[in-house]
């Protein structure tokens, strides 16, 4: 068919493959790496994928989520927004951009994904432990795939 439109994927890029333990309603510390428009093509949206270290016990809260958060990089020329405060109850916590949501389980290596629309040019992610009951455990995996809607 003629004029269809497709999503059209980028290169995946892995923004962290050590990502620290992050308790219940905590903050973690930003992902290792940051995204800019030259590496996603400036698409708008990405697909995140979450692969995680595990939670530090049982009963995780089964629904809860863990919440994806970006802090805009380069927003007025080199000029960022401000970095949130990491590990405490801050409300502030940047552009929220999806949840991955969890299931009750603390084995290492679950994989979840969410879709983020419109997100920031550049940026640096931060996850928030929304009420799971439980410590994020280390070495969290975060990807993040580029997409955007193009002609067939």
């Amino acid at each position: 068919m003629a004029n269809e439109a497709i999503y059209k994927y980028g290169t995946t890029l892995t923004l962290t493959t050590t990502g620290a333990a992050t308790s219940n309603n905590q903050l973690s510390t930003p992902a290792g790496t940051t995204y800019s428009q030259t590496n996603t093509l400036d698409y708008p949206d990405a697909v995140f994928v979450l692969i995680t270290g595990g939670f530090g016990a049982s009963p995780v809260t089964a629904g809860a989520t863990i919440d994806l958060y970006i802090r805009p990089l380069d927003i007025d020329g080199a000029t960022d927004a401000p970095a949130p405060s990491t590990g405490t109850g801050d409300a502030y916590k940047g552009v929220y951009v999806g949840s991955f949501v969890v299931k009750n389980s603390i084995a290492s290596g679950d994989a979840y994904r969410c879709v983020g629309y419109d997100i920031p040019r550049a940026g640096e992610a931060y996850l928030f432990n929304n009420n799971t009951g439980q410590t994020l455990s280390l070495n969290w995996t975060l990807k993040m795939t580029p997409r955007t809607i193009g002609p067939l």
